[in-house]
C-alpha cells in the first residue's frame, strides 16, 4: 500500500499511466495518459484498452479514484504504475 500511495502523490500531468475499471458488466485494463489531477480523482484519455469492444474507448476521458479517495478506489477501480 505505501507503493501505491507513494505513486499517486507523484502523478503528473501528461504521466503515462494503466487505468482499471468497470463499466456495463465487464472489467477493463490499458494505458492512458493523466489529462487533470484533482484532490480525490485523476482524470485521464484512454491511449489503448483490452477487454471486450477496447478498441472503441481509444480516446475516450476517465475520471478515476485516487489513492486518497479509499471509499472509491480499489485495485479494479484505479490509476497504477506501467509495468
Amino acid at each position: 500500500l505505501f507503493d501505491l500511495s507513494h505513486f499517486d502523490q507523484k502523478l503528473a500531468t501528461g504521466m503515462a499511466v494503466q487505468a482499471k475499471w468497470s463499466e456495463n458488466g465487464f472489467r477493463y485494463c490499458g494505458k492512458a495518459t493523466v489529462v487533470k489531477l484533482r484532490r480525490a480523482s485523476v482524470l485521464v484519455k484512454l491511449l489503448s484498452v483490452g477487454g471486450v469492444d477496447g478498441r472503441r474507448l481509444i480516446g475516450r476521458t476517465l475520471e478515476l479514484p485516487r489513492f486518497c479517495d479509499q471509499t472509491r478506489w480499489s485495485s479494479r477501480n484505479c490509476v497504477q504504475p506501467i509495468v
